[in-house]
């Protein structure tokens, strides 16, 4: 039997007709390739196998199709006089051909019955709900939403609405291979007969239903359509999207679009979990060249949004928990870390997902840790200045949130809800931005105790540090009634970014005005939010370093301590180089003395 494309009918009873799969996902506010990785990666999440001993791979691959390829591809799949709307030869034949194969290995495959209407009491039926249902609910505890919505991006990113499906799943006991094909097109009518748009390629049976290719007939038709090829017992699923639709980006320029989001939308899944490997890792070729997926903790936006979860995972008890009062229910915990140092380079992909100038964020996750948004804070009053956490949902409100979130899975939407779950909803989003406006109000210094002159972080700070005095903003010196005489050498205003030898620098300006020779040394440490340094940090953490001096006229000592004369009164540059993601407090101390200046 010759396999080839079967084209649905209308039943008596009606049916849903390809439009109505298309339009499942509405008009999403992101780019298609956006949707299409996230929406990919979750079902991969959501088919993993729990029998398998490490992490689901995730790969996408972009490839041109040479002239020969293509003749390949439209010998299998060309399409027929009913296909209308699926231009598969005339895409797969043209000048710019290409497939992009989205797959995953780690997880269970297509398994389960071949046709919708046998009953199923347990079991796997995920060939039956990805291939021919659309909509089916989730059967996945902490799942990513309803299995078959999401699926329709997989057609809006193919110019010809045309997937083909080669997958590996455990059927009756032993390792099943299955091919199949499935277009959606436009809905018609030919000789009385009305068609709902919807086509399935494989072996027909009967006039109303097809069967998969399978096991070694599938591998050979994949292997020669340029499939990723399957490790031995390996399960799993590639789909191949014919002549992808990359919105006028060049194969290699889609590639790069496409690894960002997997950066910015699904680096939790990176961190090491408790087996000590990822829940997921990913890849991306052209043309069988890697893309560079760069990790989290190399990005220094990422870093923070990392450590935020990492420090929720570490402790049940970290972060702040959130609560609603009535109903009684926890909602889940709130983690935030700021940093002070130049904003990081955000690109087209983070502008898109909401981070534009700078983070001042929230990430927001339910239990299958992937993001579903960065919610906006109160922007820091300074570009220098910044901060980003994570929210981790608690477990018991995971059904409702995904119930709340659209197609796309990007927002909670309390709207589609009612009752007690929308009263969660609303209150889980009202007391996340509560936090941040207390996160982000001035801090009340303590009554006694030391002043600690915070020299990266006095005035233009006080939003997010608190009432701060010391050198860096004042000559005053706390509890001692007054400004006091005059100092010989003393901190004038805020630091500044500087460049020294071509590496970024603190530079701190300060005023010299003595008749005596003095002799000074910086007093360095890692400030704390709030007020106050960290005067005794643990042995071997991270403290800021010092430079060099530099006068005004452009001499440099690399000494830390100088001796100042008269004739050195003027203005000079003291030169630190900060900690990565914390504030760095700078004063003075003569040469000495214990006491800071």
């Amino acid at each position: 039997m010759k396999p080839g494309w079967l084209s649905e009918r209308v039943p008596a009873l009606g049916a849903m007709t390809a439009e109505g799969i298309l339009n499942q996902l509405g008009r999403p506010e992101v780019d298609r390739l956006t949707v299409l990785v996230r929406e990919a990666a979750q079902n991969s999440w959501d088919a993993r196998d729990r029998d398998h001993d490490g992490p689901v791979r995730f790969q996408v691959d972009v490839r041109r199709l040479s002239a020969e390829f293509g003749r390949t591809w439209t010998r299998h799949f060309g399409e027929t006089e009913f296909m209308r709307g699926v231009p598969i030869n005339e895409e797969l034949n043209g000048p710019a051909a290409a497939v992009m194969f989205v797959s995953d290995r780690g997880t269970t495959g297509l398994g389960g019955p071949t046709r919708a209407d046998e009953a199923i009491k347990h079991g796997e039926h995920d060939y039956v709900s990805f291939v021919l249902n659309v909509g089916d609910p989730r059967d996945t505890e902490f799942g990513g939403g309803t299995y078959g919505y999401g699926k329709s991006v997989l057609y809006a990113t193919s110019r010809t609405r045309a997937v083909v499906v080669h997958s590996r799943c455990r059927e009756k006991g032993s390792i099943q291979s299955r091919l199949v094909g499935i277009a959606l097109g436009g809905r018609h009518t030919t000789e009385r007969v009305n068609y709902t748009g919807r086509h399935w390629w494989g072996l027909p049976f009967d006039d109303d239903r097809i069967e998969p290719i399978i096991d070694e007939e599938a591998d050979e038709i994949a292997a020669e359509l340029g499939f990723p090829i399957f490790e031995d017992a390996e399960c799993g699923t590639s789909i191949a999207l014919l002549a992808p639709e990359l919105d006028e980006r060049s194969p290699e320029e889609a590639a790069d679009w496409i690894a960002e989001t997997v950066l910015w939308h699904l680096w939790p899944k990176m961190l090491p979990g408790p087996e000590g490997y990822p829940d997921m890792t990913f890849g991306v070729t052209v043309d069988g060249s890697p893309v560079v997926v760069q990790k989290p903790g190399d990005h220094r936006a990422l870093r923070l949004f990392s450590r935020a979860l990492m420090t929720l995972d570490a402790d049940e008890g970290a972060g702040e928990l959130l609560q609603c009062g009535n109903p009684k229910q926890n909602l889940g915990r709130l983690e935030v870390v700021k940093t002070y140092e130049p904003s990081p380079p955000l690109g087209p992909v983070a502008e898109e997902a909401g981070l534009r100038a700078s983070v001042h964020h929230i990430c927001l996750l339910r239990a299958p840790r992937l993001v579903v948004e960065y919610r906006s804070g109160p922007p820091p009053m300074d570009e220098n200045v910044w901060y980003a956490g994570v929210y981790l949902a608690d477990e018991k409100l995971d059904e409702v949130l995904a119930r709340s979130e659209p197609p796309t899975h990007h927002a909670w939407v309390s709207s589609q809800l009612e009752g007690r779950d929308k009263t969660f909803v609303n209150t889980t989003l009202r007391r996340i931005d509560e936090r941040l406006r207390v996160f982000g109000a001035p801090v009340t210094p303590p009554a006694e105790g030391p002043v600690v002159p915070l020299g990266t972080a006095s005035r233009f700070l006080a939003g997010l540090l608190g009432d701060v005095t010391g050198q860096g903003a004042d000559v005053s010196r706390g509890g001692k009634g007054g400004p006091g005489p005059r100092r010989p050498v003393r901190l004038l205003g805020d630091p500044r970014w500087d460049l020294y030898d071509g590496t970024p620098v603190l530079a701190q300006r300060v005023q010299v005005d003595t008749s005596r020779t003095v002799t000074m040394q910086p007093v360095l440490a890692v400030g704390v939010w709030g007020g106050g340094a960290e005067t005794d940090a643990p042995t071997g953490s991270a403290q800021p370093s010092f430079v060099a001096w530099r006068a005004s006229e452009g001499g440099v000592q690399t000494e830390a301590v100088i001796a100042f004369s008269p004739a050195d009164n003027g203005e000079w540059d003291l030169l630190v180089q900060p900690v990565s993601d914390s504030v760095t407090s700078i004063g003075l101390r003569s040469a000495g003395d214990e006491e800071d200046l």
